[in-house]
């Protein structure tokens, strides 16, 4: 540190007071031979400019899924399917399937949902396990999510699904 401090002070003017130099001050000798001074316990701030991403589509997002294939749902047989792999679903996972695709909005609201499998929004209390379950099938089937919860708004799908006729 004394070496340090007595090549700073032969390169710096003497009209800088060196004598009050406290602990918190490191000095660096950079590449050319100069030899900086850096606090320690208050370090210098740097502006920087943050961005952040706003999607503007309303289609899913294709980075969570980069095996991003259609998935086509049959209401009437009660199943999901892609080129690949075939899910049979439950009454109430098909009504929630069929919610989820036909909803105008990309998000459904958990009282749009309740409605859609036709129950009561003040009284039912199983929507949580239906999706629960639906999700479990469709990793056990693809390792991916079919769906994700949006917090404080509802349920959207992430994987690309179209209504087979």
């Amino acid at each position: 540190m004394k070496a340090a401090l007595s090549i700073f002070n032969s390169i710096t003017p003497k009209s800088t007071n060196l004598a009050k130099i406290n602990t918190g001050l490191n000095l660096y000798a950079s590449p050319k031979g100069c030899v900086s001074r850096t606090n320690i316990t208050h370090p210098q701030t740097i502006n920087r400019v943050s961005t952040t991403y706003v999607p503007t589509s309303t289609t899913p997002d294709p980075a969570y899924s980069p095996l991003s294939q259609t998935w086509f749902f049959d209401l009437a047989a009660r199943e999901l399917c892609n080129t690949t792999a075939r899910i049979q679903l439950t009454a109430i996972e098909s009504l929630l399937i069929n919610t989820l695709v036909l909803s105008t909005e990309r998000i459904c609201s958990k009282q749009e949902l309740i409605v859609g499998i036709n129950k009561d929004p003040l009284a039912y209390s199983g929507l949580e396990m239906g999706l629960s379950r639906l999700q479990q099938k469709f990793r056990a089937a693809f390792d991916e999510r079919l769906f994700r919860s949006v917090r404080n708004r509802g349920y959207c799908l992430v994987q690309e699904v179209k209504i087979a006729h």
